[in-house]
């Protein structure tokens, strides 16, 4: 494997940029689809290192690194999601003030995509000063509007003509200690569909309920059916989530209304599972729908499918990481019911894909709080761990193995 650099050597090189770069991207957020700033910043570290890249759409960013040593290697995507949330963030983590905090009003980098797009860029910037180290080449792909699920779909178009053999992501993890790194093989990330039902009764007043249709009854009754999917139509080792989120109907105490609605979420990590859930759920709409005398139209959106990480790549990723952190660098993280865009780069490249959880966590600085929640907070001390891992990881993927 090509680099022969050491951690401390990384760190030594890469600690301030990082840093600094990070801090820029967290204080100047931007939202889906309006990284305009971000990807023109991008755009000047790409150029600054002689590299080829195209743009994906107004955001978009994709480099290419090819390395310039005799032989076979793999073509690996690297990928770093670069928006910000819609969430005014806290000047305060769970310890005390943030080193960085977002200048913008209502948006904040509250997932860690300003850590990740720093990181990649570091990584970009090391695999350009080793190419005559590796064959092959890296797709370094900066993904604008994850949050909203739009940029994959933006991206992909654009990947199609690269050859890509593997795929690689990484997100940071509040819930693991700096200086750790999770890869787990097999499903990591759930899977997510998204529901939607207007229920159409009679309006009526409520001294006469019988000369109306009541779609609120109906709806109470649906939403109490659809749950018991869980405990009876589920096999109960087979972990599933079913969440209600909205409930809307009616405007006075008095009356009944002549409609209702709701929706939710449901999130699986067996497809098949997920699917057959969501046959039942339209059986039992439609039937309570019938009982009340009520009409009902339903939609089903799946978001994403679930996020399952190739087992050999997974390994080479633990070899890759333990022989440059140690093995105790390498922990292992139970399946998140949050769902990652990431899968569908996973499914498009016939699954030869990889997702890493790099540790941000320090309690005695502050950070730990839970990504989309104002008090969230990167490590800046985890920012060195997480690119060299994504490079040790990067270089053992491009081998052909």
């Amino acid at each position: 494997m090509g680099d022969n650099m050491t951690f401390q050597q990384f760190k030594d090189k890469y600690q301030d940029y990082l840093v600094t770069v990070r801090r820029r991207f967290h204080e100047s957020p931007e939202l889906s689809m309006e990284e305009k700033e971000t990807s023109r910043f991008i755009v000047a570290e790409v150029e600054a290192c002689g590299l080829p890249y195209e743009m994906a759409g107004d955001y978009g960013v994709i480099a290419v690194v090819q390395g310039t040593k005799p032989g076979m290697g793999r073509n690996v995507l690297l990928r770093a999601d670069i928006d910000a949330l819609p969430i005014q963030e806290d000047a305060n983590n769970l310890a005390g003030p943030k080193n960085s905090c977002s200048k913008v009003p209502g948006v904040g980098h509250l997932c860690g995509h300003d850590a990740h797009t720093a990181m990649m860029l570091a990584v970009m910037k090391e695999l350009t000063a080793i190419r005559d180290q590796f064959s092959g080449k890296f797709i370094i792909c900066f993904e604008p509007a994850e949050e909203n699920g739009k940029g994959c779909w933006l991206m992909l178009p654009y990947l199609e003509h690269y050859e890509i053999d593997r795929v690689y992501a990484c997100h940071v993890e509040e819930g693991l200690d700096t200086g750790t790194v999770s890869i787990v093989p097999g499903p990591r990330m759930a899977g997510v569909g998204a529901f939607e039902y207007t229920i159409y009764g009679e309006g009526t007043h409520g001294a006469a309920p019988h000369r109306g249709v009541d779609p609120i009854l109906c709806t109470a009754e649906m939403i109490t059916g659809l749950n018991q999917i869980l405990t009876r139509n589920i096999p109960p080792l087979s972990p599933m989530a079913l969440t209600i989120g909205h409930v809307e109907s009616g405007t006075a105490r008095n009356a009944i209304p002549s409609q209702a609605s709701f929706g939710g979420t449901m999130r699986f990590f067996d497809r098949g599972l997920g699917e057959f859930a969501y046959g039942r759920m339209k059986e039992i709409v439609n039937a309570i729908a019938a009982a009340h005398r009520c009409k009902v139209e339903q939609t089903f959106e799946y978001l994403s499918y679930p996020l399952v990480n190739d087992p050999h790549l997974a390994d080479l990723a633990c070899q890759a990481v333990g022989e440059a952190l140690g093995t105790k660098a390498v922990v292992e993280t139970e399946p998140k019911t949050g769902s990652e865009g990431f899968t569908n780069y996973i499914r498009a490249y016939n699954g030869q894909g990889l997702h890493v959880l790099i540790g941000v966590r320090n309690r005695e600085y502050g950070s730990g709080e839970a990504a989309h929640n104002p008090k969230f907070d990167v490590d800046e001390a985890a920012l060195p761990y997480g690119a060299f891992t994504t490079l040790q990881i990067a270089l053992k993927l491009n081998e052909c193995e």
